[in-house]
């Protein structure tokens, strides 16, 4: 049902749904929410319920930390982006290349050239959405030599 709700951008109804379950260490359906605010720009409710998920000790998936570092670029916390990207270098999942992809992004939009540059640099795999993210940090950092 939460999922039904999600899939129609009924976010209101999706969370109550979830706040009533009597058991909820289901992690699909966290994950679920998280990205859901997220791709519904509800950036806030994101990072609240991604805070939550953590104090439950819910895992998170690629998915969720590429949705909460969106909502930290969005939302220019920084802080939150750091600590976030410091997780996923617990969880492994800054070797996902679209976590690592998320992550330049954030750094660039928050004029951190170093910090993305090392990621990019840290990347086994690149795709197109890597390398006009790089070009993107250099130009949005004002480095159009780099």
């Amino acid at each position: 049902l939460v999922s039904s709700y999600l899939k129609f951008r009924l976010m209101e109804d999706a969370q109550k749904v979830f706040d009533e379950l009597p058991e909820r260490d289901d992690s699909v359906l966290w994950n679920a929410l998280v990205i859901g605010y997220s791709q519904n720009f509800r950036f806030e409710d994101a990072l609240r319920v991604f805070s939550k998920m953590r104090e439950e000790g819910v895992s998170l998936s690629n998915h969720t930390v590429t949705g909460v570092l969106s909502a930290c670029t969005v939302l220019a916390d920084l802080d939150n982006g750091r600590s976030i990207h410091g997780l996923a270098v617990k969880t492994g999942s800054d070797s996902d290349i679209v976590v690592s992809n998320a992550l330049i992004d954030m750094y660039g939009k928050s004029k951190c050239l170093e910090e993305a540059i090392s990621i990019f640099e840290a990347m086994y795999e690149r795709d197109i959405f890597t390398w006009n993210s790089v070009l993107c940090v250099h130009d949005y950092c004002g480095d159009h030599d780099g």
